[in-house]
């Protein structure tokens, strides 16, 4: 016996067959991982002109103001950036925003002491808001800057 037990050599047919299936799965895991990204970059996006539209027209009222201000004005750069490349930033550096912004703007939200994966999870669920109901962001759009 020129093969250890309990294995049998495979026949050309069933080696091709076996390369055929390994390869196809393969293809099909990555095109799977791929749309996967482009969703959840979908909802990111969602998230961020939410949080965008929230920042409209946002004047600081004084020193400390400006700082965060300017703050949340490059932490959404950044995320604009990211985007338009094509990357994710990820929920939790989306998540910190919307605290941050909320929490300066004076919006009693509770997210001041939420701890991060409870952020992140506002943070996705925010941008599915988003996604299934688009008129949600027209009215926060339309309306006045001193009703906010």
């Amino acid at each position: 016996m020129t093969y250890p037990l309990g294995s049998f050599p495979q026949y050309g047919y069933q080696a091709r067959n076996s390369a055929i299936r390994r390869q196809r799965a393969q293809e099909n895991s990555a095109a799977t991982l791929r749309a996967k990204a482009r969703y959840e970059l979908m909802i990111e996006e969602a998230a961020y002109m939410y949080i965008d539209t929230l920042m409209t027209g946002a004047t600081p009222k004084n020193m400390e103001g400006e700082k965060v201000l300017a703050e949340l004005n490059a932490r959404m750069d950044r995320i604009l950036r990211y985007h338009d490349a094509g990357r994710r930033v990820y929920y939790r550096f989306i998540g910190e925003t919307l605290r941050l912004l909320c929490r300066n703007a004076g919006m009693r939200t509770g997210l001041e002491d939420v701890d991060a994966e409870k952020l992140k999870n506002v943070a996705r669920d925010l941008g599915l808001m988003v996604i299934s109901d688009p008129r949600k962001l027209q009215e926060l759009i339309r309306k006045e800057p001193t009703q906010r």
